[in-house]
């Protein structure tokens, strides 16, 4: 399956000489040293209750760059997918397709990201199905344990995978383990508005959605409803840092070589396309657009075709360019490349069969209770407006009235 890395670098945000220090920004630590957070320093604490709790702590201003040590982490993450977007100077959301998204991989990546960080810091990592999954596990992780979730430890670098992952193998993906998220832990909401609820016992997500809308909206207005909903929106696009590297395959021809016959031209763009069909399946990607390059004794072209949606298998991009491949001229072929371009990970999908004289059927989609949740919806708001029978048609009326005379 695919899964997003949610990951909150601590000890990054400045450069101090002292083995104990704070960042600070506007009087308030912003971040600390691992050294320094052993010690009962932590984000949001005040720099005079900082002072006192710990009067050898070193205070330095929060960099206004990311620090080298960030970015070194940032390329690491890089090296093992192009899917990453920074967030702030000291963290980060990174997606992996199928091939990477296990546990054992993700520990790879932290061995690698372990020995570029200093001994001052290291990354906390959310292993969830989306970014707000991801985020909630390490924002939830600074007030408690999260229950069914895995804690691992990577040298110093610490990994919290989500319960629903964990649980997969037996069938159960079920995200219900994030209504116990803490108010506190929420960081879409204001503090005084996470204050305000707590004043009123709601202390969890569950509790929040359980409140009636209407006494969520007279209180907090409509603001309640990104709230309660912020972690039903499905999956959220990330927002690359770094281009996109493109999908690049080309069959060289030797010059000392024989020439390849241009007869063999629509066999060997098969073959680039079969090798880039193969690359795309392994990483899960899928690709909307191709470019075809070639150059032969008496011509040099491109064919670039564009795709509504995402492909991948050789036979549906084989069939989007092998009917414009008729017009080569030349006697033989000199050079040909192969371009995979507005690349995207693969939507994973599930689909539902059933058994019937034994034949695997996909199992149809329910009309009748389709038809019934759209009555529902329009007679909530309007009683009685629809209603379910036959109705007699022009014919059945005109026999009706021609009856009547």
């Amino acid at each position: 399956m695919k899964v997003t890395l949610f990951g909150e670098a601590q000890g990054v945000m400045a450069s101090c000489a002292s083995e104990l220090w704070g960042a600070v920004q506007n009087g308030v630590i912003r971040d600390a040293s691992v050294l320094a957070r052993e010690q009962g320093i932590c984000a949001g604490m005040s720099e005079k209750s900082a002072k006192a709790l710990l009067p050898s702590i070193e205070l330095c201003s929060v960099s206004a760059e990311p620090e080298p040590v960030m970015k070194r982490v940032w390329k690491v993450i890089n090296n093992f997918t192009p899917w990453l977007e920074f967030v702030e100077n000291n963290g980060f959301y990174a997606e992996l397709p199928k091939y990477l998204g296990t546990s054992e991989e993700v520990r790879k990546i932290l061995s690698a990201v372990d020995s570029e960080i200093s001994f001052a810091g290291r990354v906390r990592v959310g292993m969830a199905e989306n970014k707000q999954l991801a985020r909630a596990l390490v924002e939830w992780s600074r007030y408690g344990s999260i229950p069914g979730a895995g804690f691992f430890t990577v040298n110093r670098q610490q990994l919290i995978v989500s319960p629903s992952i964990l649980h997969e193998f037996k069938g159960d993906s079920s995200t219900s383990w994030i209504r116990s998220l803490p108010i506190a832990a929420m960081w879409m909401i204001a503090k005084r508005y996470q204050q305000e609820l707590m004043n009123l016992g709601i202390t969890t997500l569950g509790q929040l959605q359980d409140v009636p809308e209407e006494n969520l909206r007279l209180r907090f207005g409509n603001e309640y409803w990104f709230w309660k909903n912020y972690f039903d929106t499905g999956t959220q696009v990330l927002h690359l840092n770094q281009k996109r590297p493109l999908l690049y395959r080309k069959a060289e021809v030797e010059p000392e070589a024989e020439t390849i016959d241009i007869s063999l031209f629509l066999g060997l763009a098969e073959a680039l396309v079969q090798r880039l069909s193969e690359d795309l399946m392994s990483q899960g990607l899928g690709v909307k657009q191709i470019k075809l390059c070639w150059e032969t004794d008496e011509q040099k072209d491109c064919l670039t075709r564009h795709f509504n949606r995402l492909l991948y298998t050789k036979y549906a991009i084989w069939s989007h360019l092998v009917p414009h491949l008729t017009d080569v001229s030349g006697t033989a072929i000199e050079d040909m490349e192969l371009y995979g371009e507005e690349y995207a990970l693969l939507q994973g999908t599930q689909a539902a069969f059933r058994v019937y004289e034994r034949q695997i059927l996909p199992v149809q989609y329910n009309e009748a209770e389709k038809l019934d949740e759209l009555m529902s919806r329009v007679n909530k708001k309007y009683p009685y407006k629809l209603k379910r029978g036959l109705i007699s048609g022009f014919r059945e009326l005109r026999l009706e009235a021609m009856g009547e005379l």
